[in-house]
């Protein structure tokens, strides 16, 4: 009987261990969304969709409109999905508060209103980063909706590439904390300072328009990628 519990016990140490051994390289094959989106890699894919699916996208528009107008219409492009991006984020975040909340203000015997800590905040942020390619793809419905619609090129597979592309990185800046900052506010006549910018077809002292954003850690943050400009 002894030999039998011994034997019943090896066979269940090992079948744990295999177990142990199996999660772990189901584990190392899930990808690190973490490490993929961190901050330097985003930077580096949004310096790719400018350089790749930017491209491809504009001689599709270019022969329809001059430089400076085709140029114009690539950056209204990026900026609808910046901003729905930021929008839905935001909405998300807060509707998986109110969901909290009302949980918890639906079970309480006396009512009262609930607050979240800081420390639960932080919860939602990770949980949001979580389900964030799980979300993608109603985001890429909006922002090409409200991008294309009424357009004449709805059905051009590289400008439909381009703004899933943009789509997909400005959803995964937002959802970063904090959110990573695309610089599109800029008035022409302002100096073009060349630290910043790369030009586009013509150099001046001045920036005559904005052709693609520089990209920062955050608001003041420091920068992480050039942005592209016409001179004057």
């Amino acid at each position: 009987r002894d030999r039998l519990e011994k034997e019943k016990e090896e066979l269940q140490s090992r079948l744990i261990e295999a177990s142990g051994n199996n999660l772990r390289n189901e584990i190392s094959e899930i990808p690190n969304l973490c490490e993929v989106n961190r901050p330097s890699s985003l930077a580096e894919k949004f310096s790719s969709l400018y350089a790749e699916e930017y491209t491809d996208a504009l001689e599709e528009i270019e022969d329809t409109m001059d430089e400076s107008s085709s140029a114009k219409v690539m950056l209204d492009w990026l900026k609808i999905c910046h901003e729905w991006c930021e929008k839905l984020a935001k909405e998300q975040r807060q509707f998986i508060k109110d969901k909290a909340i009302g949980f918890m203000e639906e079970h309480m015997k006396f009512r009262v209103p609930v607050e979240i800590s800081d420390r639960c905040l932080i919860h939602v942020k990770e949980f949001q980063k979580k389900i964030a390619i799980d979300s993608l793809a109603a985001v890429t419905q909006i922002c090409l909706h409200k991008s294309l619609s009424g357009q004449k090129w709805n059905d051009n597979t590289p400008i439909k590439k381009y703004i899933q592309r943009c789509t997909e990185l400005c959803w995964m800046m937002q959802i970063n904390d904090p959110p990573l900052y695309v610089k599109f506010d800029v008035t022409p006549g302002q100096t073009l300072d060349k630290n910043s910018y790369n030009i586009f077809t013509h150099s001046g002292s001045l920036i005559d328009y904005v052709v693609w954003p520089v990209l920062f850690l955050h608001r003041t943050g420091p920068m992480l990628g050039k942005g592209v400009a016409q001179g004057k």
